[in-house]
């Protein structure tokens, strides 16, 4: 099986994911407090969820003026199996959260506090 490039993959840094828990919907700038986002229609769990957008950044308190295309949660590819990181992901060879490692899909060294959109919960 060939592994796939890290750019394919989404894979993100510890310094973009930027929080040792994980990325996570409600440390994401896309999220508005109460339960909303920007960019994903529908409930949004701020602790457990996250999608395939991920930025982090600071959540809006209120519902932002501005608008723009929404997208399903399954276009998002939303799961409320968060936080995520390398480390709790059943393809880091060597789980450690800070290490680095190999990965069972990812080509090169993954950081433990990384992650990216092929996370799948160990």
């Amino acid at each position: 099986m060939s592994l796939i490039p890290k750019s394919v993959a989404l894979y993100f840094d510890p310094e973009s994911i930027a929080d040792d828990d994980g990325a996570r919907c409600g440390v994401c700038w896309k999220y508005v407090e109460g339960g909303g986002c920007v960019e994903v229609e529908g409930l949004i769990n701020p602790t457990k969820g996250i999608c395939g957008l991920y930025v982090h950044g600071t959540p809006f308190k209120d519902k932002p003026s501005f608008e723009i295309l929404r997208v399903s949660k399954t276009e998002s590819g939303y799961s409320d199996e968060g936080p995520t990181h390398c480390v709790s992901c059943e393809y880091m060879i060597v789980p450690s959260l800070y290490s680095e490692s190999r990965c069972g899909k990812v080509e090169g060294m993954i950081e433990g506090r990384g992650c990216c959109n092929l996370w799948d919960k160990s």
